[in-house]
């Protein structure tokens, strides 16, 4: 059966910023316009409709910043949960403000944006007041051996455990007065390298597997580990290339060079050179025959490389 109705339709629905929702009254015939008998007419949208126009900030209402507030404590509490392995449901801090915004509008009666009483407002404590509860004692935490103590807890994402963790961040020289480390709480250092590289499996197992006695010296381990690899990727020596292993006319071997001072123990780190020779053979034919002073990071081995190498040179010589 054809549709013929020529009444009048109100089609067109939308919010306007000064908070009206409006619709045009319009004739239709077979489904298509034939006369716009009034536009913008007021609709009353209800309170479900009202609550999702001011969380979408389609009006311009005063709780639209409180309700924007109120998400973002709200979500920013289930992170802190989720990140503490806390808190494992489906994070939907917009769908309970929207339902605690509905009800707070259909219990003060409101049909329109003008009906919403000056003295309605939103927390996020009234939205999710277990949530808040849980996550607050989680906003910071003790640090013994700190000056202070106290130290804010922020969550970041962990690429390498696809997941976010809560964490401290300290400068480097604050490690060595550590006195203690808690259980759960992934250690970041600015200065280090990449955050991505920080947040790892290797720290997961130090902050969660280990028990208090061993979790703050296999922290201080692991990054100290950390940064001299750092550091030996910026400050190591280049080897120096030797183009007559004879050994009367070898230069003078190099001083040692500190490379690297840890930063907890302030124990500088020296490399040290020494006489070397390489040969590489590929299907018995030589390839790379060469002498060179290479650094080494313990004094005993230089001096053993450097002597064993100055022989098979002297063995040269004495052949020519």
């Amino acid at each position: 059966m054809s549709f013929n109705s020529s009444d009048a339709h109100l089609i067109g629905h939308r919010w306007l910023r000064d908070g009206r929702y409006v619709a045009d009254r319009v004739k239709l015939l077979r489904g298509k316009v034939t006369e716009t008998l009034e536009v913008e007419v007021e609709v009353e949208p209800g309170a479900k409709a009202i609550a999702e126009a001011i969380q979408a900030g389609r009006i311009d209402h005063r709780l639209c910043d409180v309700v924007s507030l109120a998400c973002r404590d709200v979500d920013r509490a289930e992170r802190r949960l989720a990140a503490y392995g806390l808190y494992t449901a489906i994070p939907h801090a917009q769908g309970l403000v929207l339902k605690c915004l509905q009800e707070k509008l259909e219990g003060a009666g409101v049909c329109s944006v003008r009906d919403i009483p000056s003295e309605l407002t939103l927390t996020a404590r009234q939205v999710a007041p277990d949530l808040l509860a849980q996550s607050q004692p989680l906003e910071a935490v003790d640090i013994p051996g700190l000056y202070g103590g106290r130290r804010v807890v922020s969550i970041h994402w962990a690429s390498q455990l696809n997941r976010t963790v809560p964490v401290v961040e300290l400068l480097a020289p604050d490690v060595k007065y550590l006195e203690g480390w808690p259980k759960g709480v992934f250690l970041l250092l600015p200065q280090f390298d990449a955050v991505a590289r920080q947040l790892s499996l290797t720290q997961e197992l130090i902050v969660w597997k280990m028990d208090e006695a061993e979790r703050l010296d296999s922290l201080r381990k692991y990054f100290a580990q950390m940064w001299r690899e750092r550091m030996r990727r910026e400050n190591w020596p280049m080897d120096q290339s030797v183009q007559d292993p004879r050994e009367a006319e070898l230069r003078v071997t190099p001083n040692p060079v500190v490379w690297c001072r840890d930063f907890i123990t302030g124990e500088m780190l020296v490399s040290y050179a020494g006489l070397s020779h390489e040969v590489v053979c590929v299907n018995g034919c030589t390839t790379n025959d060469r002498w060179f002073m290479r650094w080494f990071g313990d004094s005993m081995e230089a001096e053993q490389a450097d002597a064993e190498a100055r022989l098979e040179a002297a063995s040269l010589t004495a052949k020519r």
